[in-house]
């Protein structure tokens, strides 16, 4: 393809030909403008609907999962209830962990705003400029967090 010519994605997404292509009209720009924005505006619905049938289903999910924990609690089936637990591990870390530290240690949230946060930040801006600086170090960062990150993701 010719460098002076878009390529066919972008060109069907609504993105105006090169001039080397053909005049300029004024009178098309509202028109274009409009198809892009209905398109647009469909896509944006399609995905709010994808959204709440997602959200449906991951609300019931929790429900069966919460009964299923609490009735295997119940009956003493702590396998059956560990088994819900790592499935769910990642709200009970994300959320309940969190809940409970600042209901249980409501200092403990003044503490991090004024102190852990600033701190880490100072030290991660740091270590930032260092790499930055040193374009030896770049590639040896950049797999640091590859690895950490892929191993992460790996996991969840």
């Amino acid at each position: 393809m010719p460098p002076h010519q878009p390529s066919p994605r972008i060109a069907g997404a609504g993105a105006r030909p090169s001039s080397s292509q053909g005049p300029y009209h004024p009178g098309n720009d509202f028109q274009d403008a409009a198809a892009t924005w209905a398109e647009a505006y469909a896509d944006a619905g399609a995905l709010l609907e994808a959204a709440k049938a997602w959200f449906a289903e991951e609300c019931s999910a929790l429900d069966d999962d919460v009964a299923e924990f609490t009735d295997a609690v119940a009956h003493r089936r702590l396998g059956d209830a560990w088994d819900v637990a790592k499935r769910r591990s990642g709200l009970i870390v994300g959320v309940a962990v969190p809940a409970l530290v600042l209901l249980r240690f409501p200092g403990a949230a003044v503490w991090v705003l004024r102190g852990a946060v600033p701190l880490i930040t100072g030290v991660v801006g740091v270590v930032a400029q260092v790499v930055l600086r040193n374009p030896r170090l770049l590639p040896v960062f950049a797999g640091v967090i590859r690895q950490l990150g892929g191993g992460l993701w790996s996991r969840a």
